[in-house]
Formats: C-alpha cells, sequence, structure tokens
C-alpha cells in the first residue's frame, strides 16, 4: 500500500515539488557506479575532443558560487573516451551510460549537455548546453538544502 521510503524518493519529491526547478527532472532515474563519491557534481557531457574552454571556465567557477557548500560540489567532465584536459576532472562512462545521457532532452526538447549527479552517483538534473550557470546554482543550492548526502 505505502511506497518504501528512500533517499532517490525523497529527492525526487523535493525536486518535483520544488517550485519552478531550472533543470530537467531525469526520469526515469540514471545510476553512474563509477561516479559514487562523498560530493555532488556539475557534469558536461562531452562528445568530441574540442574543448569550449570559455564555457568551461564559466561552469567550473559554479562551485565557488554556492559559498558555504562549495566543499559539497565538485565540476567533472563526462567523456566516452578519455583525452588530456587540464581544467576539470574526466570520467570516461562506458558507452551504454554516456549514450544514455547523451540522448536525453530537457523539457523543450533541447539536447542535455549539463548534469547534476548526487554522491551515490545518480543523475538527478539535466540541463541542455546553452543554460545560464545561475540557473544551475539555483537548483543546486535547493539540493543540498534539502540533502542530508555529501
Amino acid at each position: 500500500m505505502f511506497k518504501k521510503i528512500t533517499p532517490d524518493n525523497v529527492m525526487m519529491y523535493a525536486m518535483k515539488h520544488y517550485n519552478n526547478p531550472q533543470g530537467t527532472l531525469v526520469q526515469p532515474s540514471i545510476q553512474l557506479q563509477n561516479l559514487k563519491t562523498k560530493t555532488w557534481k556539475i557534469a558536461y557531457l562531452q562528445n568530441d575532443t574540442a574543448i569550449d574552454t570559455s564555457r568551461q571556465q564559466i561552469i567550473s567557477k559554479r562551485h565557488i558560487a554556492l559559498g558555504k557548500d562549495k566543499h559539497r560540489v565538485e565540476t567533472i567532465l563526462l567523456q566516452a573516451k578519455p583525452t588530456i584536459n587540464n581544467q576539470w576532472p574526466t570520467q570516461s562512462l562506458a558507452s551504454l551510460y554516456f549514450d544514455k545521457l547523451y540522448q536525453l532532452q530537457d523539457n523543450k526538447q533541447q539536447p542535455c549537455r549539463y548534469f547534476i549527479i548526487d554522491p551515490r552517483g545518480q543523475v538527478v538534473l539535466c540541463y541542455p548546453q546553452d543554460i545560464a550557470p545561475k540557473a544551475i546554482d539555483q537548483d543546486l543550492r535547493k539540493l543540498l538544502k534539502n540533502s542530508r548526502i555529501g
């Protein structure tokens, strides 16, 4: 009769009832086993070897804008094949997971390229390429405020 209460259910409930989230809630959830750490992640999905350094610099400063919670967040680059990148920590994904993320679209049917990933490796929200960095901040602050993990 009652649904089992899990951290995933609580997070999904919080995001569904959060007024005007900027990102799109990822449902069904995608679990990235190799990204389980103690921190939340702002991740950029990169398909090619061309790196937009100006965009990376803006996004990599997002965790600084979080103030007292900045130690709870890191910025990473997700790739199908590892390449050299000095600005962000890089994580290679199995092609199955990379393809799943690459095919995700936001509420306006734009492809998602930025993601918020919780400390358990669950992809929570996704954002299009041209999202304003402050939009990611708003959602991340809400998640950090309501989360006891990370």
